[in-house]
């Protein structure tokens, strides 16, 4: 059995795209007799064993202060790292001093090193401006500037990422692209009220400026004024404790539901995982999307699982999802995607075209089942390419 240890700054119970991938991951590896071990922080305010074995894997949880930017530290969980027993690290996130201090350590140890960046690569320069990038330009001409150069690989969710990934001067025979999967129950039927034109649209992801909410909300009042009836479920929790977030988001969203005379029309849900979440995408008539930045967009792949028409900008996995048909893309302009929903309000043959292209293509390129393989291929050439050595 060959081990791998995982090094992620956040893991489960909170929910965020790395420690989502790495559960999926460590899951689908067991299967195949790999065992896993993720070594996070215990962070403040989160209820979790310090210890547990759950899903065929391990997960160790530190002690960690912090945060200072967006990084905490843990010399427990780094300790863990110079001594546990492994046959290659996989780090996952970048640009905090959790990940880049394990980067070093593996290095060190000579083991295989696997960088997966999960969009911290530009993450910030589309999030902040002014003097708040400060800190980040200062890491990227000093610290950053050597440590993507120390791992064997560095793993990249799409073509775009890979090009940012190389705009830090990572060789592009190191870059590999493993986009991130969708598990096969996203695929099961699912009981679906009859789809009633574009009534009920569906925002799922973490409530930050660079989602770009407010967008959504004002095409929904543009609709509305214009005489059709939609809503709006909005699914997703602030990003909290980071500077990477000015504070008082979700406030300002709030007043401009209020402002807008939209309060029956437009709903925070909060945060929903697992069989409730799935529930949430089968009953909505649509997905939509306003990011300024997101390196792959994980909800938009579970609304193209869901077999959801999804409108979405043009960020992450939906400029592949473009390319069979199955996504509409558009500019974040509120006024253009209130006049693209108006113009697919009663077309239901075009809605089921999409719905269908969009399942069809995730279930198509997308699959765990299959993606795993890619990560098992990517630890075993690896690993026999360092014991060569």
């Amino acid at each position: 059995m060959r081990r791998i240890l995982r090094v992620t700054q956040e893991f489960l119970p909170r929910i965020s795209g790395p420690a989502n991938q790495a559960r999926a991951i460590s899951e689908r590896l067991a299967a195949q007799g790999w065992e896993s071990t993720v070594a996070t922080c215990r962070l403040p305010g989160i209820r979790a064993p310090k210890r547990e074995f759950t899903d065929g894997y391990w997960v160790r949880r530190f002690p960690a202060v912090g945060p200072v930017l967006h990084s905490y530290l843990s010399p427990a969980l780094l300790k863990f790292v110079h001594v546990a027993q492994t046959d290659i690290v996989h780090i996952h996130g970048w640009r905090n001093a959790i990940s880049d201090i394990a980067v070093v350590i593996g290095h060190e140890r000579k083991l295989p090193v696997v960088l997966q960046a999960h969009g911290s690569a530009r993450g910030p320069r589309s999030m902040l401006s002014g003097a708040r990038l400060i800190p980040y330009r200062v890491y990227d001409s000093t610290v950053g500037r050597v440590v993507p150069q120390l791992p064997d690989a560095v793993l990249a969710a799409t073509l775009d990422e890979r090009d940012e990934l190389a705009s830090y001067g990572i060789e592009p025979d190191r870059i590999v692209v493993i986009p991130a999967g969708i598990g096969d129950e996203w695929f099961r039927p699912r009981l679906r009220a009859p789809r009633q034109a574009l009534g009920r649209l569906i925002f799922v992801g973490r409530l930050s400026r660079d989602r770009r909410i407010e967008v959504l909300i004002e095409a929904v009042k543009y609709v509305r004024d214009r005489g059709r009836e939609v809503r709006l479920r909005i699914v997703g929790v602030p990003l909290e404790g980071s500077v990477m977030q000015s504070s008082g988001y979700v406030a300002e969203l709030l007043r401009l539901v209020r402002d807008l005379g939209l309060a029956g029309a437009v709903s925070f849900v909060g945060a929903l995982v697992g069989d409730d979440l799935r529930e949430e995408y089968a009953r909505a008539d649509a997905f939509v999307y306003a990011a300024r930045y997101d390196n792959f967009g994980q909800a938009i792949l579970e609304a193209a699982a869901s077999a959801l028409p999804i409108f979405t900008t043009s960020v992450g996995v939906a400029r592949s999802l473009a390319a069979d048909g199955a996504v509409v893309l558009l500019s974040d302009s509120a006024k253009e995607l209130g006049q693209v929903l108006l113009s697919h309000f009663d077309q239901k043959s075009r809605l089921a075209d999409l719905a269908t292209l969009a399942q069809a293509a995730a279930r198509r390129n997308y699959r765990w089942e299959s993606i795993v393989g890619e990560y098992a291929r990517l630890y075993r050439d690896l690993i026999d390419e360092r014991r060569v050595t």
